[in-house]
């Protein structure tokens, strides 16, 4: 397994704007102000809140659970969360939002 952080940029618009990927192996879950800071600064630059996605399944529910407190944690204006859940053995999933 590859645990490098990489951030992937590629040109979009004719270079007006670039679409940034970010894939990174982080503690789980981050510090609360670790997480405000990062989201606070990707919602500064592309101008909208950041949108989290949670894949789970049944075995993930421990994991999902302290993630889930700590996206609540963080300003309204900064952040969108959404959730797929999967039962085990599929690989597809059912976006779900909270609410």
């Amino acid at each position: 397994m590859d645990t490098r952080t990489t951030i992937r940029l590629d040109p979009l618009y004719g270079g007006a704007y670039t679409r940034l990927r970010l894939c990174a192996f982080v503690p789980t879950p981050l510090p609360g102000w670790a997480l405000r800071r990062l989201c606070s600064l990707l919602t500064l630059f592309s101008g909208y809140p950041v949108r989290f996605v949670l894949s789970v399944d049944d075995l993930a529910v421990p994991w999902s659970e302290l993630w889930t407190a700590s996206i609540t944690e963080l300003p309204d204006d900064c952040c969108q969360a959404s959730f797929i859940i999967r039962r085990r053995n599929d690989h597809g999933g059912s976006a779900r939002s909270p609410g």
